[in-house]
């Protein structure tokens, strides 16, 4: 063979080479600010929803003392906190991922029953709060199942199981709520 040969198929190699290394670097830095989006999102969930359980703690506990909230602290506190929720819960499961879309409704909806039923029911506001606790854990599964690759999920801790035990709990939570008093019952 001729060495102007020889030199143009390592060149033309070393093109190739180069283009598939900047193809994979590329994919993998795009992988790498989705889930860094899904984190920021995810955290700006779990700070809303903090926010929220307190503000609605207050106005449960206020009930409970016959001081309910007054209209303009529902519409300055508690409501925006509600649509902060509601904004980053949508924002978060346009993500594509099934579980994370699950989740994150979940949410949405356990937080409007959270605001709608902390004024006039203090006593089941601990139940209430106790599903909004087991809807982000399960959105936290959701998000981590997404994250990580079907590569990973034979070595890690992590499991389809977590986020399946957190839907469980979150059943088994909503079956205690909504199951009908005992006639025979003091309360």
């Amino acid at each position: 063979m001729d060495t102007a040969t020889v030199t143009g198929a390592f060149a033309l190699g070393g093109v190739a080479l180069g283009a598939v290394g900047a193809w994979l670097q590329a994919s993998a830095a795009g992988r790498r600010a989705a889930a860094r989006a899904l984190d920021s999102q995810f955290a700006l969930v779990v700070r809303s929803v903090d926010q929220l359980l307190m503000e609605t703690a207050l106005a449960s506990y206020r009930s409970a003392i016959n001081q309910p909230l007054s209209l303009d602290d529902v519409t300055t506190r508690v409501l925006p906190l509600l649509y902060e929720v509601n904004t980053s819960a949508v924002q978060l499961s346009v993500h594509g991922d099934r579980r994370v879309s699950e989740a994150s409704e979940a949410v949405q909806t356990i937080a409007k029953k959270l605001v709608m039923n902390a004024p006039g029911d203090p006593d089941g506001y601990g139940q209430r709060a106790a599903r909004m606790r087991t809807a982000v854990s399960q959105l936290r599964a959701a998000r981590d199942l997404t994250q990580a690759g079907w590569w990973r999920l034979r070595y890690r801790s992590l499991r389809k199981t977590d986020y399946e035990d957190a839907h469980t709990e979150l059943g088994m939570l909503t079956a205690e709520i909504v199951k009908p008093k005992d006639p025979g019952s003091s309360r």
